[in-house]
This record gives C-alpha cells, structure tokens and sequence, in this order.
C-alpha cells in the first residue's frame, strides 16, 4: 500500500514503546525511592538515643548510628549474647525481643558500659516477619544527679543527728555547769 511501516510494525512500536514508558516510570520510582530511604536513615541516624531493630530470634536486623558506635554491633549478632549484659538483665532483654510484657523496674537503669538506660520494647510485623524496636534512653546524668541527690540528703540527715546528739549532751552539761 505504500506506507512505510506495515500495521504489524506499528503494533511491535506501539508495544515498545509501551514497555519502555513503563521502565522509564519504574526507574523514576525507584530513584525517588533511593532518595527516600536515605532520608529516613538520615533521620534516624540523627537521634541521640541508641535504637535497634531485632527479629524474634534476638538477631540484630538495623541499628542507628548512635547504637552501632556505644556498643559496636552488626547486623546478624545476637543482642542478649553481644550486650554486656549482666544475670539479671539478660532474661528481661529476652523476654522483650519475645515481644512479651515486662515490669517498667525490669527495665530501668541498666548499666551497659560505663552508661545507663532505661529499655524500651515496641513490637511490630514486618515483611511478614516479627520484629522489635529497641529504644536505649541514656538516664546516665539523671542517675547521677539522683546518687548525688541521695548522697546530700543522707549528709543533712547525719547533720541532723548530729546536732540532735549535741543538743542532748549541752543540756546536762549546761545544768552541771550552771550549778
């Protein structure tokens, strides 16, 4: 008929064409994707308090800049084996990757390192799988300032004493002296 193109051709362009759209779509989804996700690490990194995400055999799965730095950890160690954990924590640590309840003094004032933390644990499911958020507060300058809070009033309280103990001596001491 004279065309260049027979309406085959056309149709074999058409559907290429077609596909590539649709490639060029997904590559632009996947860069917006890319910069996304660097921005979400980007703010996570940026939270002063330590947070890991371990899967329910207690693996490390992800972990912020500032978890990866205090207790220098990758991802596939086992949390309850790697942290300096002592007796008593260890089952608790346990028991939260578990995703089970535990008691808020189970989970205040762990010393890890020369730092303390008070554990939080937030359950969660991803890709099908059963995960954990670990959050480290770092309590260390509250739990001083609550030592030396108690160490000052344990001094007033002997201070106290003491002057109750040379009050009660004065007085004979004053009636003997007086007569």
């Amino acid at each position: 008929d004279g065309l260049p193109y027979t309406p085959q051709d056309i149709q074999f362009i058409d559907a290429l064409m077609r596909q590539a759209g649709f490639l060029l779509e997904n590559a632009r989804l996947m860069s917006g994707l890319g910069r996304l996700k660097a921005f979400n690490e980007s703010v996570i990194d940026t939270i002063e308090d330590p947070l890991a995400v371990a899967d329910a055999d207690g693996r490390l799965a992800a972990s912020n800049r500032r978890f990866r730095e205090r207790f220098e950890l990758g991802n596939g160690d086992r949390l309850a084996a790697s942290l300096p954990l002592n007796a008593e924590q260890r089952p608790v640590l346990v028991r939260l990757l578990a995703g089970a309840s535990v008691p808020l003094e189970a989970r205040a004032g762990w010393h890890l390192g020369e730092q303390v933390y008070d554990i939080s644990a937030q359950p969660f499911v991803a890709d099908d799988r059963s995960m954990v958020l670990l959050v480290l507060r770092d309590v260390t300058e509250k739990a001083d300032r609550e030592r030396r809070l108690l160490s000052a009033e344990k001094m007033a309280s002997l201070g106290v004493l003491a002057s109750g103990i040379a009050h009660e001596i004065n007085n004979p001491l004053g009636f003997a002296s007086s007569n």
